[in-house]
């Protein structure tokens, strides 16, 4: 809070402190996903009251890359003092099946706010990183059953007992 002070003795009055535009996220954990799981990372950030956020600066659901999705997104706001806490809880999916531990990256965001006046201000969320790890281990077991792949086995015998009965 700061504190307006007018000269001549006349009054102090307390001027409430817009927040500052500014970011913070709670992050999934860095390491432990196989092909198929789910990290969830959820931002929070505090916009100060005359700032909208661009819709157009949300990333999208969809297709990141050969690795991640991004399943879902959800918004909310809530006020707080000097303006609002924007909530975005970002769903992604891994669909790599690395054949060892491979880091990957939950992208970078850059979300864009306008206000009057064509003022417009930006805040950037950092990458994070996801360890992936394979299904199996990358060397098989020299053990029966575990080594080499072997060739398919011949389909089984069709029943013919029917059509036999039918021609006799």
């Amino acid at each position: 809070m700061r504190w307006l002070v007018l000269l001549g003795g006349f009054a102090v009055l307390p001027v409430m402190a817009q927040p500052a535009l500014r970011a913070s996220t709670e992050e999934p954990r860095a390491f432990g996903y196989q092909v198929g799981a789910l990290a969830e990372r959820v931002v929070h950030v505090d916009v100060p009251a005359g700032l909208v956020l661009d819709a157009g600066s949300l990333p999208t659901p969809g297709r990141l890359s050969a690795a991640l999705d991004l399943r879902a997104l959800a918004r909310s706001e809530q006020p707080i003092e000097g303006g609002t806490r924007l909530r975005l809880a970002l769903s992604f999916q891994v669909f790599a099946a690395p054949v060892a531990a491979r880091v990957y990256e939950l992208p970078a965001l850059k979300l864009r706010f306008d206000g009057a006046g064509g003022r417009s201000e930006d805040v950037r969320v950092e990458s994070w990183p996801l360890v992936v790890a394979p299904l199996g281990p990358e060397d098989a077991s020299p053990r029966h059953g575990l080594g080499e792949l072997r060739p398919d086995l011949p389909p089984p015998p069709a029943d013919t007992g029917a059509w036999r009965a039918v021609v006799a």
